[in-house]
């Protein structure tokens, strides 16, 4: 790049066009550093936003016990350990309840035919 400022110098100094040509070099420079940096911190903006916005993932789910300790620590009422409670309950069976059914769903081996 210091062979392209310079000749643009050694030209700038012998004629008007070239002293043009020479100033629109730095003015593209310029503009492409200035558009470089915008992205970056475009990029950068994004990613910050998308980090905040994602829930944190937990890697157990709740249980029953947690919910009671919960409760003996005063962070939930009697109503709100109740209604957790009932709808734990009822998550566990719903999946138990379709385990079941895609199990009696399957065909059973054909015993009939023997090779």
């Amino acid at each position: 790049m210091s062979v392209a400022v310079s000749l643009a110098g050694n030209l700038a100094s012998t004629t008007p066009i070239a002293a043009a040509a020479g100033d629109l070099l730095w003015r593209s420079v310029v503009f492409s550093g200035l558009l470089v940096g915008l992205i970056v911190l475009m990029l950068a903006a994004r990613y910050y936003h998308r980090l905040i916005d994602e829930p944190p993932e937990t890697s157990e789910p709740w249980t029953l016990a947690d919910l009671r300790r919960l409760r003996a620590d005063g962070e939930l009422t009697e109503e709100e350990y109740d209604r957790l409670r009932a709808a734990m309950i009822a998550g566990i069976r719903s999946g138990l309840e379709g385990d079941n059914a895609a199990a009696k769903g399957a065909e059973p081996p054909d015993s009939s035919h023997k090779e």
